[in-house]
């Protein structure tokens, strides 16, 4: 809306600029016109079909879209700080827009059942039992066109005179059209306000890409503990049932995958901490969570060189074998062989002579007889094949 992108606008301006915040100035509006346009289109989809937002906003699909995120990384390189504030805000906003409007939503619907239930018993006290009317206000009551997962919104009329059961009748109902529409902005703002996550991802994926190992390591810090913050909180029911949030989710493990491009130690250790927490027989209502968190893992750059870079891959990976061995579920041992199978094929073809490595050699070692466990479960058998395979390129 042009009025939002004036308050983003006005926010950003200053009364001097230098060259780099007229470049991000300019920039920011570019990209807040693009991704609000894809907002918009996205907001199209019926309100129960997702919209596929990785065919929709995938890097190659709209090159100029690409084009504004990958300027928006190049000005970030020296100082990332500015960036990473313009997006966090244009974020925000979004938040606190669907929050505003599902707020008015369930106000206005506690206000909407005080009217319908007072309508109902005038209706009782004044008419005729009626069995075709009694039956329309019954459905009306039941609000079946605003069942909701939100309550949200409510409409209160002053009435001065009392009407008859065909006049509230209709009044009911024009009433419960304007919740149904309130329903329909309140979802379609939840959903933006979901989607612009996934677009705040793109532009924080590129950032970190292009930003050089040295630069703000404070910034790095609070973003990379904020990331996996989120990748560890998701709820995996939401994403097994949303195709946005598991985009989502998935976004955030890249973002951290990105991450460990120059900071394997730091990022890595984030989830050796949290799986480290795991007992050996994990509980089935905890089991998805550690099913996720091993999942996160996927994305994390594992590196052969220099010898520094190649032990802290080592090390990390003899604590995931560990973690492997030890666990008796079957679905996150499952899930320890594919993540350890990605992590494992990133690096075929490419080491030599670093495999002798003593830390490495045990950490294969451990892998390969979770290997053969999982070989002589029929159901696992492919899986631990393929690891096996892994391990032995």
């Amino acid at each position: 809306p042009t009025d939002y992108i004036s308050g983003l606008r006005q926010e950003m301006a200053t009364e001097k600029k230098s060259p780099s915040e007229y470049a991000l100035h300019i920039l920011f509006t570019k990209f807040i016109r693009q991704a609000e346009e894809k907002l918009n289109i996205c907001s199209e989809y019926p309100l129960d079909v997702e919209p596929p937002i990785g065919e929709m906003l995938n890097e190659g699909i709209d090159p100029k879209f690409d084009k504004i995120i990958q300027s928006l990384g190049h000005i970030a390189r020296n100082k990332p700080k500015p960036v990473i504030d313009a997006m966090m805000f244009w974020r925000k906003t979004k938040s606190e827009l669907s929050n505003a409007v599902s707020e008015e939503f369930e106000s206005k619907m506690k206000e909407f059942e005080l009217d319908l239930a007072a309508a109902n018993r005038l209706i009782s006290s004044t008419a005729k039992p009626q069995p075709t009317k009694s039956n329309s206000l019954r459905k009306l009551s039941t609000g079946s066109s605003i069942s909701i997962p939100k309550r949200v919104a409510s409409f209160k009329t002053t009435q001065t005179s009392t009407p008859t059961p065909s006049a509230d009748t209709t009044r009911l109902i024009e009433l419960q059209n304007m919740m149904e529409k309130k329903r329909i902005d309140a979802l379609q703002a939840s959903r933006k306000s979901l989607i612009s996550i996934y677009i705040l991802c793109r532009v924080l994926i590129e950032i970190v890409k292009q930003s050089p190992d040295d630069v703000d390591e404070n910034m790095n810090s609070k973003l990379e503990e904020i990331v996996f913050t989120q990748l560890k909180i998701t709820d995996p029911m939401s994403i097994s049932t949303s195709i946005i949030k598991s985009s989502n989710w998935n976004s955030f493990a890249k973002i951290l995958g990105s991450m460990s491009e120059s900071k394997f130690l730091s990022v890595s250790d984030r989830f050796i901490a949290e799986l480290e927490k795991f007992p050996k027989t994990i509980s089935q209502e905890m089991e998805p969570h550690a099913h996720l968190l091993i999942l996160g893992m996927r994305y994390l750059k594992l590196k052969h060189y220099p010898l520094e870079n190649f032990e802290q891959s080592a090390d990390f990976m003899k604590s995931i074998s560990k973690f492997f061995a030890r666990t008796e579920n079957v679905s996150i041992r499952l899930a320890y062989a594919d993540v350890t199978t990605q992590l494992l094929l990133s690096l075929a073809g490419v080491v030599t002579v670093e495999i002798n490595h003593p830390t490495w050699i045990d950490a294969m070692e451990t892998l390969y007889k979770c290997t053969k466990k999982l070989i002589q479960n029929t159901n696992c058998w492919s899986v631990g094949f393929t690891l096996g395979v892994s391990i032995l390129c």
